[in-house]
């Protein structure tokens, strides 16, 4: 009995400190997705994708949902293809996620922050998946709206 608890500890010390480990994997991914978005560094960006990843842009002119890494990665590509022509270079974006929260669901994860100030609020949701030692986003949501001058957040 001694020893079936000494095991049901230790694994339990050992699912806490994979869950930690993962977690920290998941922030990173998160980081050098945001930082390859910034530079418009456009193969680190899809790198960040599953093939099978989806996305619902904030833009009313993308109004459908997008399937498929290439597919999304091009729909950035030309959203911000007049940037780079526009300035000196990286860093072309200034994406400063606030308020950034990950929840482990396993080999799954939902990092969620919000983007810019009032009166414009953007929220981002990414879905991670683990694909063997990698963290990839599965799907991201965007939306932005304008906040009320008396609404807190």
């Amino acid at each position: 009995m001694i020893l079936g608890l000494f095991i049901a500890g230790a694994n339990r010390v050992q699912a806490q400190t994979s869950d930690a480990a993962s977690e920290a994997a998941v922030r990173r991914a998160a980081v050098q997705f945001v930082d390859a978005f910034n530079n418009l560094d456009w193969a680190r960006f899809a790198a960040s994708f599953d093939s099978t990843a989806t996305i619902f842009h904030p833009s009313a002119a993308l109004m459908s949902r997008i399937e498929g890494r290439d597919s999304l990665v091009k729909s950035f590509q030309g959203i911000f293809k007049d940037i780079p022509s526009q300035r000196a270079g990286p860093p072309y974006l200034n994406i400063r996620p606030r308020d950034l929260q990950i929840q482990m669901l396993g080999d799954a994860a939902v990092v969620t922050f919000h983007l810019g100030e009032r009166p414009r609020l953007g929220r981002r949701s990414l879905v991670f998946v683990r694909r063997g030692d990698r963290w990839l986003i599965a799907h991201l949501h965007a939306s932005s709206f304008v906040l009320p001058s008396d609404t807190a957040r």
